[in-house]
C-alpha cells in the first residue's frame, strides 16, 4: 500500500491491482506522483494467473481485503472508489479472467502492458481470446472506461505477438495506428500510436527481453492519466 494514499471525504480511495511485476510497478507509481493504493500480485513462472480469477471470487475478495487494510490504518470505514486493472506481460490472462465476471462493471481501467497475446493460427480461438479486450476498449473509445495498451516489436514463434493482438483491437474500433517518432521513459522508442476516446494504443520498437522489461515505464504514464481521470470524475 502506498504511503501517501489519501481518502475523500466520503472514505473512498483510488485502488490500482497490478497483476505480474512488483518493484518496478511501485516505482512508476512513485514517479507518477499519483496517490493510489496499489496491490500487486506475481505468481510463479508454473503457474498461471487465468485459474486464480476463473470461476472464483477472488478480484471481490481482494477488493474487500485492502478495503479492510486501509480502513485499519485509517481507523475509519473506507471503500474503492476508482477501481484499475493493470498487468505485465502474462498476468493479461488473469485481468482477461476477471472481465468474464460480472464483478468487472466495477473496473474504470484496463492498462495492458506487452502482455496481450493470442493463438495465431486459429482465428476463431484468436478472436476469442481477445474479445473481453475488444469489449473493453469499445466502451473505453466510447468514453465510459478508460484502457491504454501497450506493445514491443518482439514476435514470438509460436503465438500471435502483442504488435499483431493490438493492431487487431484498434481494427474492430475501425481504426488504424499512427506512425510516429519519440522517446519515452527507460529509453523506450515509440513508433506507433492510436487513440480514440479513453482508448489509447502505444507501440514501441525493440525485440528482446530488456525492450520487454522496460516496457514497464509506460506505466508511469499510464498511473498519471489515471490520476487526471480521476480527479476530474
Amino acid at each position: 500500500m502506498a504511503k501517501n494514499f489519501s481518502l475523500d471525504a466520503a472514505g473512498h480511495f483510488d485502488l490500482v491491482i497490478h497483476l505480474h511485476g512488483e518493484e518496478p510497478v511501485r516505482r512508476e507509481l512513485i514517479e507518477s506522483g499519483q496517490r493510489f493504493v496499489l496491490y500487486t500480485l506475481t505468481l510463479p513462472p508454473s503457474e498461471g494467473y487465468a485459474p486464480l480469477f476463473s470461476g472464483t471470487h477472488l478480484f471481490e475478495r481482494i477488493v474487500s481485503d485492502v478495503e479492510a487494510a486501509v480502513g485499519k490504518r485509517t481507523s475509519t470505514t473506507a471503500k474503492a472508489g476508482h477501481v484499475a486493472l493493470s498487468a505485465w506481460s502474462a498476468g493479461f490472462v488473469g485481468i482477461e479472467a476477471i472481465l468474464a465476471q460480472p464483478a468487472s462493471s466495477e473496473i474504470d481501467a484496463v492498462v495492458l502492458i506487452d502482455g496481450l497475446h493470442a493463438p495465431r493460427n486459429d482465428r476463431a480461438a484468436f478472436e476469442a481470446q481477445l474479445k473481453p479486450f475488444v469489449d473493453y476498449a469499445a466502451r473505453a473509445a466510447a468514453g465510459e472506461r478508460f484502457m491504454l495498451i501497450s506493445h514491443s516489436s518482439i514476435d514470438p514463434a509460436d503465438f500471435a505477438s502483442t504488435t499483431e493482438a493490438a493492431h487487431y483491437v484498434i481494427s474492430t474500433q475501425g481504426g488504424k495506428p499512427q506512425a510516429v517518432r519519440r522517446r519515452d521513459a527507460l529509453g523506450l522508442e515509440l513508433v506507433e500510436y492510436f487513440t480514440r476516446g479513453n482508448f489509447h494504443v502505444r507501440g514501441y520498437a525493440g525485440n528482446d527481453k530488456a525492450d520487454h522489461c522496460a516496457q514497464l515505464g509506460v506505466l508511469r504514464d499510464a498511473f498519471a492519466a489515471l490520476g487526471r481521470r480521476w480527479a476530474a470524475k
